[in-house]
């Protein structure tokens, strides 16, 4: 069957959140929905009566990450790509849904010559449906473009999957994928994908909603070193992607910021890392936030 959309869900223990993001896409015959479970338990899921199963255009997969392996979202995500075969993908989180405006904006886009269709979105409390503080970022740099039309911030800066459409041969010509990583998996995706979509559009219709709960990753390894030092190789990572573009100076303080808070957690740890620091940051930057860092001991 030919689809317009193929929309990607990663989900693992949350069954009762996924069909509530389910229950917020529109059922057509031009969309497929792509459910990856990577290996949730079956003390908390019923495998049996799984959200999605016996849906029109739906198809669940089962993933099991190996043992010892890393799971996650990004492998989720990479493994629904092998089987969408929609004009356009759209990633949305199990824990997150779409609003109605979604189905008008499928017909508005569906013929569209774009690559890459930004979209608003807003967010609530996950377990009241309560309006709550977002992080206002990602729609005041959609805003930016609307005003001004330069396309840097949307291009590299705004590194969440979900809130747009992106063309799937766009995606496969550069074999664009999330990196495998628990941390920080989509970061890498969103800054190539970015760079390499030739015609942006910014829509300023709210199309997602943000679920916010206290379990998300987002919220998870902040005073963790493993995982704040994954973090850190992940914007490294990006930002020898951003040099290598011509765009470096973008991730900069991005990448210094992470190296300050790693040094916060471990400050032996975080000096070895400082050869790969000196090698994507600015002397200036890097003596920034060391001497912030100092100053800050000195308050203690």
């Amino acid at each position: 069957m030919s689809y317009n959309y193929s929309i990607i869900i990663p989900h693992k223990n949350i069954p009762e959140l996924l069909e509530r993001c389910l229950a917020s896409i529109p059922q057509r015959e031009d969309v497929q929905v792509i459910i990856v479970d990577d290996s949730s338990d079956e003390r908390i899921v019923d495998f049996g009566r799984f959200p999605g199963l016996g849906r029109p255009n739906t198809e669940v997969i089962f993933h099991k990450s190996p043992i010892g392996g890393v799971g996650g979202s990004g492998v989720a995500r990479n493994v629904g790509l092998e089987v969408a075969t929609g004009k356009w993908l759209i990633f949305a989180d199990a824990d997150d849904f779409f609003h109605p405006a979604v189905n008008e904006m499928m017909d508005t886009y569906a013929d569209s010559e774009a690559d890459l269709v930004f979209f608003r979105h807003d967010s609530v409390d996950s377990d009241t449906l309560e309006p709550c503080a977002i992080n206002t970022t990602r729609n005041h740099r959609l805003a930016e473009f609307d005003r001004t039309g330069d396309q840097t911030d949307v291009r590299f800066m705004i590194w969440v999957p979900w809130g747009r459409f992106i063309r799937r041969k766009l995606v496969e010509a550069h074999h664009i994928r999330f990196d495998e990583v628990r941390f920080s998996n989509n970061l890498l995706f969103s800054v190539k994908v970015g760079y390499f979509a030739e015609k942006i559009v910014s829509d300023p219709t709210i199309i997602y909603c943000n679920a916010r709960r206290a379990g998300s990753l987002i919220h998870e390894g902040r005073q963790d070193w493993e995982a704040m030092s994954q973090r850190f190789d992940v914007d490294y990572r990006a930002t020898l992607f951003a040099i290598s573009v011509g765009e470096g100076r973008l991730f900069d303080r991005v990448v210094a910021e992470r190296w300050r808070e790693l040094s916060l957690l471990h400050r032996r740890g975080a000096r070895k890392l400082l050869p790969k620091l000196r090698e994507v940051c600015s002397t200036r930057q890097i003596r920034k936030v060391r001497f912030e860092e100092i100053i800050r001991r000195l308050h203690l």
